[in-house]
């Protein structure tokens, strides 16, 4: 796995190149801390080259996008390869991400608002967010079979299961 990181147009580009593991997720979540620290406020994350995605990534992903809705900062995944689209299908990240089909489009896609939100909701949807008392959210009842399942892709413990294993 190898990560190759350019400025363009304002944006920190990230253009991931292999498997994006759980390893390799390390890698990623420090350049991108690292990326932060230097000042940057949007993201590419460039897919195209990338072979596969796992939850570690999936949860990276989705932690970087709540810290930059946070901070008015702006993430687009850019050119996903066909095994990561699917990944980003089956954990419900569509709704979550501006996805754009090209490196060029992904840096000319303007900063969503409205991803702030509905990241915050696939962190709650997946218990990776807390409520004011600290317990996590319940799912809505239409949302439970795609969040079980999207949570099980994240490692995410779902009703006391083994992430993976059936759920109780």
């Amino acid at each position: 796995m190898e990560i190759i990181e350019t400025r363009d147009a304002g944006a920190v580009v990230l253009a991931v190149q292999g498997r994006l593991d759980e390893k390799a997720s390390a890698e990623l979540e420090k350049r991108i801390q690292e990326g932060l620290t230097g000042g940057g406020r949007r993201f590419v994350v460039d897919l195209a080259a990338t072979e596969h995605l796992s939850g570690a990534a999936l949860r990276v992903l989705l932690m970087l996008g709540r810290k930059l809705a946070a901070t008015a900062g702006g993430l687009v995944l850019a050119a996903p390869s066909a095994p990561v689209m699917s990944a980003l299908q089956i954990a419900g990240f569509t709704r979550a991400f501006t996805i754009c089909t090209s490196r060029k489009e992904a840096l000319a896609a303007p900063a969503d608002a409205s991803t702030g939100d509905a990241l915050e909701k696939a962190a709650k949807v997946l218990g990776l967010a807390r409520t004011e008392g600290g317990a996590a959210p319940r799912p809505a009842s239409g949302d439970l079979e795609l969040a079980t399942h999207a949570a099980r892709l994240l490692g995410v413990r779902v009703g006391g299961a083994e992430p993976g294993g059936p759920s109780a």
